[in-house]
């Protein structure tokens, strides 16, 4: 059965607003929404280029383009005699990726706060969403919510280059914990809610230090709680931050 691509290779969107995309830029945008929300394609296993052109009734050509670009970003791997798949993470790749996150992000703190810019708007609406999420939000939406809040402390510097390039590493911490789903699986909204204000009040002093290093306390105390979870084999008992 021929799947649809969420977004056309006509260059019509959800909205049939008329806008250039090409094969591989439609192709690439569904495979990644597939790859950060949803299971089908399970860590380690092949993703084969003829099922792919086969669902979409496009080339191999087209489906080879697209799957490079996400090997590009590290949703992907290729291995010589196996193909595309999606690769499976070890503590040595949260370490890695905690690493990326913590460069950017207490950059984009120190910035934001050296250059008075503050937290930027989308800051303040990530927190009001927060506070206002019940009690029932599903992990997917947690886990939502907390990456839409550091990818908007990251937009309070102002610079293209971290965003851009936290953009992938987004992709990565995401990925990563889809595939690690102790994180969060048992959680204190207030305690959670609490650290992410934190955040954002240490946007709105005056020592750029003090804010990057408040990043730095954040991220790296959820490495090391989440690399406790998992050599124990147990859910968290307390709030992870991601």
């Amino acid at each position: 059965m021929t799947k649809p691509i969420r977004q056309s290779i006509d260059g019509r969107d959800a909205s049939n607003t008329l806008r250039t995309v090409s094969a591989v830029d439609a192709l690439y945008a569904e495979l990644r929404h597939q790859l950060l929300h949803e299971d089908g394609f399970p860590a380690g296993k092949p993703v084969k280029e003829s099922v792919v052109a086969n669902q979409y009734a496009i080339s191999r050509n087209t489906v080879r383009a697209a799957l490079l670009r996400l090997s590009t970003d590290g949703l992907l791997v290729h291995r010589t005699n196996f193909g595309w798949a999606v690769p499976e993470f070890s503590q040595s790749n949260w370490l890695t990726v905690s690493d990326f996150r913590t460069a950017i992000e207490s950059e984009a703190a120190r910035i934001a706060v050296e250059r008075k810019y503050g937290p930027a708007p989308t800051v303040s609406l990530c927190l009001d969403a927060l506070t206002s999420a019940g009690d029932d939000l599903t992990w997917e939406q947690r886990l939502t919510l907390d990456l839409d809040f550091h990818s908007a402390l990251v937009e309070s510097s102002h610079s293209p280059y971290l965003i851009e390039n936290y953009r992938k590493v987004r992709d990565l911490n995401q990925l990563l914990l889809r595939q690690q789903r102790t994180w969060g699986m048992q959680y204190d909204r207030d305690v959670w809610l609490m650290s992410h204000v934190v955040l954002k009040d240490a946007l709105q002093q005056t020592d750029p230090d003090a804010a990057a290093r408040a990043v730095r306390d954040h991220i790296h105390g959820a490495f090391h709680l989440r690399a406790r979870t998992h050599s124990s084999g147990a859910a968290p008992t307390t709030t992870e931050q991601v």
